[in-house]
């Protein structure tokens, strides 16, 4: 299969493809990248995660050739806002491929058991999933949480 990868103006996922809605109306969560784009190759990256609820936060980035970073799963998510990397004391830098990233944020309720386990991840860790696999997999562990415990949001 041939795979197409996405471009500027092409999403990574189709509206099919996308997590399905766990948002109850007391639980919200919203990604911000703190750097205007387009981004610079070294310059630093950060971003301003924010959710209604407390819970547990899990981020992830796909990059243009569809290879997937966990930058954290289940860090503490304190109701209102979180710096990432900052709150964890480290810096995040643009590197190549150049193009389009699709950055996803799931906080849960509980711990989330992602591509970590249970365990609590706060520093990048790349997998060997593609994108279309990674979303096919969060998508179906997603789907086994009760619709209330959890929301997404993708950039």
């Amino acid at each position: 299969m041939q795979q197409s990868f996405p471009t500027a103006t092409t999403p990574l996922l189709r509206a099919a493809e996308g997590l399905p809605a766990g948002r109850a109306p007391s639980f919200s969560v919203s990604l911000v990248p703190t750097v205007p784009v387009p981004i610079r190759i070294g310059a630093q990256l950060g971003f301003q995660l924010s959710s209604a609820s407390a819970g547990y936060a899990s981020l992830y980035v796909i990059d243009p050739v569809y290879d997937v970073q966990v930058l954290a799963e289940n860090m503490p998510m304190p109701a209102g806002n979180l710096e990432y990397p900052s709150s964890q004391g480290f810096t995040l830098r643009a590197a190549e491929p150049v193009g389009f990233n699709r950055a996803i944020l799931l906080v849960t309720r509980q711990p989330f058991e992602g591509f970590s386990g249970n365990d609590t991840l706060t520093t990048p860790v790349s997998t060997a999933l593609d994108g279309e696999a990674f979303v096919s997999q969060l998508n179906a562990a997603t789907r086994a949480l009760p619709s209330p415990s959890w929301d997404s949001v993708s950039v």
